[in-house]
This record gives C-alpha cells, sequence and structure tokens, in this order.
C-alpha cells in the first residue's frame, strides 16, 4: 500500500517508531522539575515537616506592619549565631488561607515561593520605610530554627487584621520568638522621639496619629506660663536627671506630657 506523499505504510510506521525513540531520548535530557512549594522549603529550613508542626500568631492593628518589621530587622542583632532571610509567597490564593492551610495544600491552591512584596510605610514625618506586606522571615538562632509569616491588613479578604504566624522547630521556643518580636517592637517602635498629633489632617499617617515636623525653639520662645513651664521642666527633665537612681530603685522613667488647646491658653 503507498500513501499520499509516496511512503508505504511500513516505511511510515518505522518512521513513527523512530521519533518516538528521539522523543524519548529528548525527554531524559531535561532535568527533572525542582519544587518549589512552600512546605518544601520551609522543611528544608526547620529539618521537620511544617505540616506537622503548630502554628502560632498574633494579630496587630494595620498601622503597627511597620514597628513589626522593625522588630524582625532587629531581631537578629539582639543576639549572637542569629540571622534572617526572606522570601515570599506565591499565588492568587494565598491571602485567603492561614499558614497552616498554606503548608498543608498549598500545591491545591496554587501557592509556592515566590518574589517578597513590599509596601512604603510612614516612619517619620518626612520619611518611609519599605516593608514587607506579604512575606516570610526564616529565623537561625544558633541552631535552631524558626519561620514567620508577615501578612498586612486585607480589608477585602477573610484575614482581615494584619498578622505573624510563626512555626518553628521547637513549638516552645516559637513562642519565646514571638514574644521577643512583639516586645522589640514596643522597643523600636517608629513612634518614639516622634511629635505626633491626633486626628485627621494634613501629614504621614500612623493609625489615627499623624508624625508633625519637630519644632525647635528656645526656652524663651515657648508660650507658657513661667509656673507651668517649671512644672513641664520637672516632670521630664528633672525625672531624666535621676534616672540611673529610679532604675536601681526598680523605678520606671516614662513620662508624657499633653498639651491641648489652642496656642497661648496656658
Amino acid at each position: 500500500m503507498v500513501v499520499a506523499g509516496g511512503g508505504s505504510d511500513a516505511e511510515l510506521r518505522a518512521l513513527a517508531r523512530n521519533l518516538s525513540a528521539v522523543l524519548d531520548e529528548l525527554h531524559l535530557l531535561v532535568p527533572p522539575r525542582v519544587e518549589d512549594g512552600l512546605a518544601d522549603r520551609l522543611q528544608a529550613h526547620l529539618n521537620v515537616d511544617a505540616r506537622t508542626l503548630p502554628v502560632i500568631n498574633q494579630e496587630f492593628p494595620s498601622y503597627q506592619l511597620v514597628d513589626v518589621n522593625v522588630a524582625l530587622e532587629a531581631w537578629p542583632a539582639a543576639a549572637g549565631g542569629r540571622r534572617v532571610e526572606v522570601i515570599g509567597v506565591s499565588g492568587d490564593q494565598r491571602r485567603f488561607h492561614p499558614l497552616s492551610e498554606l503548608l498543608s495544600s498549598g500545591r491545591m491552591f496554587g501557592v509556592g515561593v515566590g518574589p517578597v512584596d513590599y509596601h512604603d510605610l510612614a516612619d517619620s514625618p518626612d520619611t518611609t520605610r519599605s516593608c514587607v506586606q506579604f512575606g516570610i522571615f526564616l529565623l537561625w538562632d544558633g541552631e535552631r530554627r524558626a519561620a514567620a509569616l508577615v501578612r498586612g491588613a486585607d480589608p477585602h479578604g477573610p484575614i482581615r487584621q494584619a498578622m505573624v504566624e510563626l512555626v518553628a522547630d521547637d513549638p516552645t521556643w516559637a513562642r519565646e520568638v514571638l514574644a521577643e518580636l512583639r516586645a522589640l517592637a514596643v522597643e523600636r517602635s517608629v513612634l518614639r522621639g516622634q511629635v505626633l498629633a491626633l486626628g485627621v489632617g494634613e501629614g504621614q499617617q500612623y493609625g489615627g496619629l499623624r508624625f508633625m515636623p519637630r519644632p525647635t525653639l528656645s526656652r524663651d520662645e515657648l508660650v507658657l506660663p513661667e509656673a507651668t513651664l517649671s512644672q513641664i521642666e520637672r516632670h521630664v527633665v528633672g525625672i531624666a536627671e535621676h534616672g540611673p537612681r529610679l532604675r536601681a530603685a526598680g523605678q520606671h522613667l516614662k513620662r508624657g506630657v499633653l498639651l491641648y488647646g489652642p496656642v497661648g491658653c496656658g
């Protein structure tokens, strides 16, 4: 039998077998696909199946995302032998599921390792800080390992609060890490040393607060009665002068002054 093109049926069958053999050889030359699953990446970091570990989490207001980022950046320097690496999470479904579900069913949701999401947030009257909006901080402390998923608030998703979700090879240590991060977020808060105003208005926002430029004034330029100014100095400067003695006695130095009303009201 001769078919169109001039080749016999036997010749075409032989050609098909030869092409199949060539394709098989080409398939062997292609390197195996490396898995990019989130659970695989965290297992490689933690040296244990991350899907078997408990996840602890901490919610916080959306505007404190900048303080959480500051805390995670400061964490490695708080003790020797520490380091941090940040990886991203890919997939449209990532924001709809907690970390435990992303680890157990991440491939089903199309979730894997991808680029880190960043968002600029105010940290002073005239500057912003690039913060991780959605990403995983891989933490090393000597031989101990942890991973912290940081997600900003998502008003259009089921997880609307900003959150840190943390897993570690030692669940007890995971709670210690989270407690340390909370303390660092307070200690290193971008609010420290700033002049703040309540309510709406112009300026960089921190939740319901606004960063205000710090004025430079001499004592003589302050529009306050002498008696009021002296009280403020005793309350703030006077306490600071006795700082070492107060700390030694177990006292704190936290003091604040709230001025309200129109300028010049005293």
